[in-house]
């Protein structure tokens, strides 16, 4: 229960369940999974805890004291006893198509922005320029519009605060910008400088207050879409 509490503060995974971990002068391996909890079906909607099968992902994450560091994400997959789907579990730390960590691909963000090379950033990652290249091509930097569905959230990053917000076009499948917080303030000053807002459709935001308010105050056209 410590080591969960002190991986979770330093990696930012919420609820994970540790399983072990491996060093070496060089690599530290990280093993984990998630407690199990109902989902609900993507196809019919039914709740459902039922275990179908497990799969072991590995992917990457931010070096840790030098070291490559990779987790080994045992993933459940569920079985709705009404229509029979099989579908994953749900997390906050993978992004879909990716085999590196949320915190990862902001942290190659983070360096974008700077003066750092992308030959020294896939050095320092221990990753191919391809790859760099891919996670580029992922961020929409040349946006200046909003999108018809827009999405907002928060996860863990590297930016010295709680929690950084992240806004995302869902129905295209792009990251539009990555925020240093999530706070009203800052939220107020990124969409006030897009002159299209009227034309947001739906705005996605989990409960957290601020994002209700940036959203009638800033998308009054939106419907509001709670995705818990």
């Amino acid at each position: 229960m410590l080591n969960n509490y002190y991986i979770e503060k330093l990696l930012g995974l919420k609820d994970i369940i540790l399983d072990k971990v491996d060093s070496s002068d060089e690599r530290l391996d990280i093993y984990f999974h998630l407690p199990r909890k109902q989902h609900h079906c993507p196809s019919c909607h039914q709740s459902t805890d039922k275990i179908h099968d497990y799969r072991v992902q590995v992917f990457k994450d931010t070096p840790i004291s030098g070291k490559n560091t990779y987790f080994h994400y045992k993933k459940r997959r569920y079985s709705c006893p009404n229509c029979n789907k099989r579908f994953y579990e749900k997390n906050t730390f993978l992004p879909r198509y990716f085999r590196m960590s949320t915190r990862l691909i902001q942290y190659i963000v983070d360096q974008m922005r700077s003066t750092h090379s992308m030959t020294d950033i896939a050095k320092h990652c221990n990753l191919s320029i391809t790859t760099i290249f891919r996670v580029f091509k992922f961020i929409d930097y040349t946006n200046t519009t909003m999108p018809r569905v827009l999405s907002i959230d928060e996860f863990k990053g590297n930016a010295g605060r709680k929690y950084q917000g992240i806004i995302t076009d869902p129905v295209n499948k792009k990251v539009l910008d990555i925020l240093p917080g999530r706070e009203q303030h800052l939220l107020s000053s990124y969409f006030r400088q897009f002159e299209n807002r009227h034309q947001v459709e739906y705005f996605i935001m989990d409960m957290w207050s601020p994002y209700r308010d940036i959203a009638q105050t800033y998308f009054k056209n939106a419907t509001i879409v709670i995705d818990k």
